[in-house]
């Protein structure tokens, strides 16, 4: 039986036609590689087939590492934070590392039970994943004595690493698109009080409105109706709102909206226009794709194992915070504002009534 050659790190460069010490740096999280092209050294490597040396070719460690989930991020559906631990688990795997999930009870995440998370397992480090209550990273380090990286939201903690998607930046980028569509009167739509994400997604939304001298709207989603969706539609009224375009937080707040929207008889994007943030599809059966800003759950894992790995080596520093950036993605929930005249909005209207839409292209 012939046996497949071993893909290399020449092959890899080769494909994306960069140099070798790049691709190492790509797949290392090492710095002086944008995310770009980070994101596409990976992509090459996992279409060819490309393994991480194990730990017997590199000399370097088998490690046991913990994952702690906040619990309210295992009940969501979907969920960003589980699809960054299912990646984390892959590049564990693929590192000849091992993965030991366990999830943290919701509001209840005292002294006792994280010193009981692990029991019965030697874990070497810690990937706590999504948002959990302030100061978590720093007792869990203090509790274990290894080292513990926050991925996908940061604790701020001279403690640990933090490696963190870019909802400031990218929920600014949505706002200014809608802007740049024509809109003026927009609403945000999502739980700024529910995690330093949901705030940041937020604050970039009302930096853009200021920048313009616009009024920032929003519609608060309470934190239960994040996994009871149907309690939150049945009570906000959104056709008595009635902007131009809604801004929503996260997958699970377009999904509250489009039902609402729906149900209402309200048209996306034909009477008013939808954006958000993460990756998810805006009403399958009508095939309508989201307009979004979309983070790359498989970059922030593989830099949250990278930045793991080397504390465990002693290679890296405790208490930096690394931002992720990603991007826009055009799908048909966003319209160009026109006038109900018929005329399309260049900064003025002349009045005759309520704006309408049509189809809009980057």
């Amino acid at each position: 039986m012939e046996h497949k050659k071993e893909v290399t790190l020449e092959r890899v460069a080769a494909e994306v036609g960069v140099s070798i010490v790049t691709v190492s740096n790509a797949l290392n999280g090492k710095k002086g590689v944008s995310e770009d092209m980070r994101r596409k050294v990976r992509e090459a490597a996992e279409r060819l087939g490309y393994r991480y040396r194990t730990a017997a070719k590199t000399g370097s460690r088998s490690y046991k590492i913990g994952v702690a989930v906040a619990e309210r991020h295992v009940k969501e559906f979907p969920s960003f934070y589980m699809e960054i631990y299912q990646s984390a688990a892959q590049e564990l795997t693929l590192r000849g590392s091992m993965a030991f999930l366990k999830v943290l009870s919701e509001e209840r995440q005292e002294r006792t039970e994280k010193a009981a998370l692990f029991q019965g397992v030697d874990i070497d480090g810690i990937l706590l994943i999504g948002e959990t209550n302030k100061g978590c990273a720093a007792e869990l380090k203090e509790l274990y004595e290894i080292p513990v990286v926050c991925v996908g939201s940061y604790d701020i903690s001279e403690e640990a690493d933090s490696i963190v998607p870019d909802c400031y930046g990218g929920m600014e980028q949505v706002t200014e698109l809608l802007l740049k569509a024509g809109h003026t009167e927009l609403v945000f739509v999502g739980s700024p009080e529910e995690g330093t994400n949901a705030a940041d997604c937020y604050l970039g939304f009302c930096k853009a409105m200021e920048k313009r001298g616009l009024e920032a709207n929003i519609v608060k989603l309470s934190q239960p109706d994040r996994t009871e969706k149907k309690q939150t539609a049945a009570e906000v009224d959104f056709s008595r709102i009635q902007p131009e375009a809604f801004v929503c937080d996260s997958a699970i707040s377009v999904e509250v909206l489009l039902e609402q929207l729906q149900k209402q008889g309200i048209r996306v994007p034909e009477d008013v226009s939808v954006a958000g943030f993460g990756k998810c599809f805006a009403g399958s059966k009508s095939e309508r794709m989201l307009t979004t800003y979309v983070i790359d759950e498989k970059e922030i894992a593989h830099l949250g194992v990278a930045a793991l790995i080397e504390q465990l080596e002693g290679q890296g520093q405790t208490g930096r915070v690394r931002i992720v950036e990603g991007r826009l993605i055009q799908g048909n929930t966003v319209g160009k504002a026109i006038c109900k005249s018929g005329k399309r909005k260049a900064g003025q209207c002349d009045g005759t009534g309520k704006a309408g839409h049509t189809p809009w292209e980057m």
